[in-house]
């Protein structure tokens, strides 16, 4: 297991509060002589997560744009969806978030088959699922998919049965996608972010540790 994109972060990190960064041989990060080993690794998480949020309000929260600007946080997705529309009804169907897409951030686009799925705004789910404006009829050629929460509908349920191999794309959080957990250095998963980003994320790091110097 390596993380070498998350330890060039540590490094750089570890550099600016003047400290270094050592690893044994299993390349497991070691205390240094101001930081200890897991406060910097929370540090780094911290500042991942910060650099991802700054960047989203920098696209003004436009998917498309964050993606054109960071496209290896794109994950293609393929999931099974069950019959259990809004509140329980039997019009369409559900996927829950679940492992190994436990890092979700934000739908991108949905197909099924050759069938391309709209993807449409939570405020619409219960008039999609009760079918009331025409405008927004379910059929096999007229598809939706709405994310509520960590839940993804899709509809229509087409007579009472589910989907199978749903391919969907979407933006993803700087987490383990199989625990939902921040990254463990010299685990498996390592940083999303191209390495182009590494001085930005470390300076980000940096300000954080500053901020809590200054309030402890």
């Amino acid at each position: 297991m390596a993380t070498p994109k998350f330890d060039t972060i540590i490094k750089e990190f570890r550099a600016r509060v003047a400290d270094i960064a050592t690893f044994d041989i299993t390349g497991s990060l070691l205390d240094g002589n101001t930081l200890p080993a897991s406060d910097t690794v929370t540090y780094v998480n911290r500042a991942l997560f910060r650099f991802e949020e700054d960047a989203w309000v920098q696209s003004q929260g436009n998917k498309w744009n964050f993606v054109k600007v960071f496209p290896e946080m794109i994950v293609e997705a393929s999931a099974s969806f069950v019959i259990g529309g809004y509140g329980g009804s039997t019009n369409g169907t559900n996927y829950t978030i679940a492992s190994p897409y436990l890092d979700f951030l934000s739908i991108l686009d949905s197909t099924t088959g050759s069938q391309y799925i709209k993807v449409q705004e939570p405020q619409l789910l219960s008039v999609i699922d009760t079918g009331i404006n025409t405008q927004y009829t379910a059929t096999s050629i007229n598809m939706f998919l709405i994310v509520d929460g960590r839940t993804l509908y899709l509809y229509p349920s087409l007579g009472g049965s589910g989907y199978t191999g749903v391919k969907f794309r979407y933006v993803k959080s700087p987490l383990v996608p199989t625990t939902g957990t921040p990254i463990i250095q010299n685990g498996s998963i390592d940083s999303p972010f191209y390495e182009i980003h590494t001085t930005k994320i470390a300076e980000i790091a940096e300000q954080l540790y500053r901020i809590d110097a200054q309030l402890s």
